[in-house]
């Protein structure tokens, strides 16, 4: 069985998933003015009625290539904040702008990472991104999280990924 099988597999089980949740998106845009510099949010609705439900927003940068400078991720929308996810900017010598800080705020935890030297377009050498290349072995284990909020455990077996529900015991 090749990769081909496991991405039909794994589609079976989204449009599965998807078939019973019913959730559909609803996209709302809205400009406004941080400090005098023009901003957009982008609201994602994932809903079954109306604006009840999960949100997102995304607050984009127009002047620095539309890059999203602030997400906020809501249970219900406006009254439960979920995740806050803050980015800082920053331009490379060609004009483009990259975030060159992230920090992600969620209940007590809160991560930052910073990047430097960041490059684009650059030639990589495809071996890094072989599946030899990561560090897997037999008590790997892949969680996948279904859209009706049921989980999928896979396991690593001969170079494959097996959902755990197929492997004996």
């Amino acid at each position: 069985m090749g990769v081909r099988f496991w991405l039909r597999i794994f589609d079976e089980f989204y449009k599965e998933s998807m078939s019973k949740v019913k959730v559909r998106p609803i996209w709302e845009i809205e400009r406004f003015k941080v400090e005098g510099e023009p901003r957009i949010k982008l609201t994602v609705f994932q809903t079954r009625k109306g604006r009840d439900g999960h949100a997102i927003d995304f607050i984009l940068d127009p002047e620095r290539d539309f890059q999203a400078v602030h997400v906020l991720v809501w249970e219900t929308f406006g009254v439960k904040k979920l995740e806050e996810h803050q980015r800082t900017l920053q331009e490379l010598t060609d004009g483009r702008w990259f975030p060159s800080k992230v920090t992600v705020r969620k209940e007590d935890e809160c991560i930052e990472r910073e990047f430097s030297n960041v490059e684009f377009n650059v030639d990589l050498d495809p071996s890094i991104f072989t599946f030899q290349s990561f560090e897997a072995g037999a008590s790997t284990i892949m969680q996948r999280k279904n859209l009706n909020g049921t989980d999928t455990i896979f396991l690593l077996r001969g170079g494959q990924w097996v959902p755990a529900s197929m492997v004996p015991r």
